[in-house]
């Protein structure tokens, strides 16, 4: 992977910006996790973790760190100017060209279109700028919402993984879809 400038911006388009920020909106990322923490912890086994303010300074510290190695990232999604949520790329891997797509959308922030444009923003991103060969989505299968973005986009299902995750002293099975670089540009949305 390329060397990280010190500031990751990306305009989606006139409503949305993907930014890496250490601290920068900390507390409406926390708000918006705790405000809808009964509506985000069914399919997101850290936010019962996320318990202060300093809890996300942290995280978004440490996630600032990853991206300035080189090592994946998470970007806060700005709609209109506000925190909506997170995107970004987990398990990377640049020796095989491969990452996951992770995202969460606070509640009120449903129904815009606005992760469907940031993952599609984040596919081109990572398959053209940092020539990724191979992006994934997990979602878990109840999770209906979550699972439409990578079919919109054009991923494949390649199977439901049985008990990878534990969240809430249970294991969860995980739905994992696939796009690869050369399916891509034949994708059109």
């Amino acid at each position: 992977m390329k060397k990280a400038p010190l500031i990751f911006h990306i305009r989606v388009d006139n409503e949305i910006q993907l930014v890496v920020n250490k601290t920068k909106y900390a507390t409406s990322i926390f708000t918006l996790i705790n405000e809808g923490r009964t509506y985000l912890s069914p399919w997101l086994p850290w936010v019962s973790g996320v318990l202060s303010r300093q809890n996300t300074i942290d995280y978004l510290r440490i996630n600032y760190e990853k991206y300035l190695r080189g090592d994946g990232f998470a970007a806060v999604i700005l709609y209109k100017g506000k925190a909506a949520g997170m995107i970004g790329l987990e398990d990377f891997d640049p020796i095989n060209k491969s990452a996951s797509i992770g995202y969460w959308i606070g509640q009120q922030f449903q129904g815009r279109g606005i992760m469907i444009r940031s993952c599609k923003t984040m596919m081109d991103y990572s398959f053209y700028e940092l020539e990724m060969n191979r992006l994934q989505i997990k979602c878990m299968p109840g999770n209906y919402k979550s699972r439409a973005i990578p079919i919109k986009l054009g991923f494949s299902l390649e199977g439901i993984f049985r008990e990878v995750q534990l969240a809430d002293k249970h294991f969860r099975d995980l739905a994992i879809y696939s796009m690869l670089r050369s399916e891509w540009p034949s994708i059109s949305i």
